[in-house]
């Protein structure tokens, strides 16, 4: 085992890697090899396309010879540390974007590299430790061992290669035996870790033989403790398919609810139109709050947003779709009254779907009005399409 706090960093001179984006992207992936340069470039593009920020490589097989010339055409650019002074081989490397990500390496040995890892643009911050097991039973205790040592110190993600099944459906062609799964699951138990959501592919590797020798492993895996849980639930695993490679590719993402940002409050000038409104802001402005004359005023503008926001969601939620609803049901009113002109349940019926309808429409029409505006703030005064075509119709 060993602490360390260096990296290295392969410069890009041709400049910065772009706007942080808000939210992570990691993951991992058993390569079984990197020394072959179709991988590298398989790799580089499987980085691009999946738009990764933070990643980790398992069993690169590099030597320390070959470690920067293969780094430079796989991540030029990205920063990146290996396990490399703890096992000639190179078993783990970490790869990330410095401008999205702040790696701090805690703790090393050769089946783990231990990190704390900061957000830039959020200021999140957690632990992640990359896993690559040894074979045999016997040589991962200290693995075990250091995982029970590393537990309890906030939100935790552990992920890689576990070279073990945590139960006996997680593998096919081959029987599994429980002096292999009880250590595995003691220390999962003991560490309060618990699988991240998985999607994709189960089995995460195969030996690539013949239908009759082939054999199916779950041995890939992410897992989190409950630290993690109760700030970041809805985050997911997804698995690909590994094509010519033997194990997994996994992606590791934030979930839809959680990718949603909180959008920037917009004042509508159909609100307006509505009794509601008034009474709202009525209410609001009524309140007694103590403060300074600005503060008072934020304070009560801070507390009427949201209610502004429910008066929208309620009343005028897609208001362009809701317009055109409103006049099919007057126009099918209307023909039903042309059809029995003397109900007076009709009669009213109509009377509310038209004001129903008028105050949709006006809606509607304070709403384009105000979107036009906001298009043409934006985008009149300079040289563009949009303002051409508006020469163009004058």
């Amino acid at each position: 085992m060993a602490v360390v706090s260096e990296a290295t960093k392969l410069v890009d001179k041709g400049g910065g890697e772009g706007v942080p984006l808000p939210m992570i992207k990691l993951g991992v992936w058993n390569v079984r090899g990197l020394n072959n340069v179709n991988k590298q470039k398989h790799l580089k593009w499987f980085l691009l396309q999946n738009d990764v920020e933070l990643f980790g490589l398992l069993e690169t097989r590099v030597k320390p010879s070959s470690l920067n010339l293969i780094a430079s055409n796989v991540c030029y650019g990205w920063n990146f540390v290996t396990n490399i002074s703890q096992h000639p081989g190179g078993r783990i490397w970490i790869l990330w974007k410095g401008n999205s990500v702040d790696v701090e390496v805690l703790e090393m040995s050769e089946q783990y590299i231990h990190t704390k890892i900061r957000l830039v643009q959020t200021e999140n911050v957690f632990l992640a430790t990359f896993i690559y097991a040894f074979n045999k039973i016997e040589h991962r205790v200290p693995l075990w061992n250091a995982l029970d040592r590393l537990s309890g110190n906030g939100p935790w993600i552990i992920l890689g290669d576990f070279n073990n099944v945590l139960y006996t459906n997680e593998r096919l062609g081959k029987a599994v035996r429980d002096e292999e799964m009880l250590p595995f699951q003691s220390t999962v138990a003991r560490c309060d870790l618990h699988d991240m959501k998985t999607t994709g592919a189960f089995f995460t590797w195969n030996n690539k033989q013949p239908s009759e020798t082939r054999i199916f492993s779950r041995i890939d895996r992410v897992m989190v403790n409950s630290d993690w849980l109760a700030l970041w639930s809805d985050w997911l695993a997804h698995y690909q398919p590994g094509g010519t490679f033997d194990h997994c590719p996994c992606i590791v993402s934030c979930g839809e609810s959680c990718k949603r940002r909180k959008s920037s409050f917009k004042f509508f000038n159909m609100w307006a139109r509505v009794e509601e409104f008034g009474e709202l802001v009525k209410e609001h402005w009524q309140m007694q709050i103590i403060g300074t004359p600005m503060y008072i005023m934020a304070r009560k503008l801070k507390l009427l947003k949201p209610c502004l926001r429910s008066l929208n969601r309620g009343l005028f939620s897609d208001i362009e779709r809701n317009a055109d609803v409103a006049f099919n049901l007057l126009i099918d009113c209307q023909l039903q009254l042309q059809n029995d002109p003397t109900n007076v349940t009709l009669m009213d019926k109509e009377i509310q779907l038209r004001e129903s309808y008028q105050l949709m429409e006006e809606s509607r029409t304070d709403f384009l009005k105000q979107k036009a505006k906001c298009a043409w703030a934006r985008e009149g005064d300079t040289n563009s399409s949009m303002f051409h075509q508006a020469i163009q119709q004058r």
